[in-house]
């Protein structure tokens, strides 16, 4: 089972909080705090304050919940080597973080093959927490539920995580990150919903979110594909991150007449920037552009699109050109 090592300062916060639910006990840990005052070097009488600390949140059982939670993902019990659990700065900071140090090492020859590939690899479980927060196990459950189910993918082979994004332009990817993670959490909400229901939570802010992510144009056409994912037995990174990259191919995705043929934000194929001004070709003088274009740019097709500023800039081009 996977140890964690608390922070002294995180043990003596929640260590005081929960003996002061208890007059008997807050009077008693006082008492004891009281006789180790009277030790001369400090560095002893800190040794003595953080001594008495740990035996009470032990004595309490303050690490319990954590534990509990933890042991609901096997996984992480497995593969990560260490849990450090330390004193988070307010509600807002209150973090979950997977650290992965490789080493190089040689096997020995009479050895067995790590069967999880974990030869050489380093984690370590970093958990910031706030005192009130590790005392209250409805609040508690909620929140670190849905971190550790992320670690847990982290460390799945079967759903491929990596952190690293596709070549895309800078500008596109803060997009694919927020819609990444909004995939992600709902995936996450799907399995909490089977089987801690009592922790899901409202769906009203997760929809929010999702059509913020995916919105064109305006439409709401994503609103069945989450209805879809919200009912995810299991999927993968790579099938999260093509859904991000390309919400077309979303489970029940349904263009609209409003949703545009290329949304806002995305690449124009001629010139590689972002662009919310895409052109709409349309009428006879557009098929010269589209043969101007297609002359400088054999792999370009009207389908394709282009950003009015390049299609202008052909325009241009053609207008100056030699008539016979």
């Amino acid at each position: 089972m996977l140890r964690c090592e608390y922070h002294p300062g995180l043990v003596e916060q929640t260590t005081f909080l929960a003996a002061r639910r208890d007059p008997a006990a807050e009077r008693a840990l006082r008492a004891e705090l009281e006789g180790a005052y009277g030790i001369g070097d400090p560095d002893l009488r800190d040794e003595q304050f953080a001594r008495i600390h740990g035996r009470w949140f032990v004595d309490l059982q303050l690490e319990r919940h954590l534990d509990v939670l933890i042991a609901e993902q096997p996984l992480i019990g497995r593969r990560v080597d260490r849990c450090h659990v330390r004193e988070a700065a307010g509600r807002r900071r209150e973090n979950v973080e997977l650290f992965v140090r490789t080493q190089r090492t040689q096997r020995v020859p009479s050895q067995p093959a790590d069967t999880d590939g974990d030869a050489g690899v380093e984690r370590t479980l970093i958990i910031d927490v706030c005192p009130e927060t590790l005392l209250d196990q409805g609040r508690m459950g909620r929140w670190l539920r849905r971190e550790l189910l992320k670690v847990a993918d982290m460390l799945d082979a079967a759903f491929g995580y990596s952190p690293s994004l596709p070549a895309v332009h800078h500008a596109r990817q803060n997009l694919i990150r927020d819609r990444y993670r909004v995939l992600w959490d709902a995936y996450v909400e799907a399995r909490l919903r089977r089987t801690h229901p009592d922790t899901a939570s409202p769906s009203a802010g997760l929809r929010e979110r999702f059509e913020r992510a995916f919105a064109h144009g305006g439409s709401l056409s994503s609103a069945a594909s989450l209805d879809l994912l919200l009912q995810l037995t299991a999927t993968t990174h790579p099938r999260l991150l093509e859904w991000a990259l390309q919400p077309e191919t979303l489970p029940g995705w349904q263009a609209t007449a409003s949703d545009p043929a290329h949304p806002p934000g995305e690449l124009c194929p001629l010139c590689s920037f972002p662009t919310y001004d895409w052109y709409d070709f349309g009428n006879d003088r557009d098929r010269c552009l589209q043969f101007a274009i297609s002359q400088a740019q054999p792999a370009w097709h009207h389908d394709l699109g282009a950003c009015r500023q390049c299609v202008e800039t052909y325009a241009g081009m053609v207008e100056r050109a030699p008539t016979a």
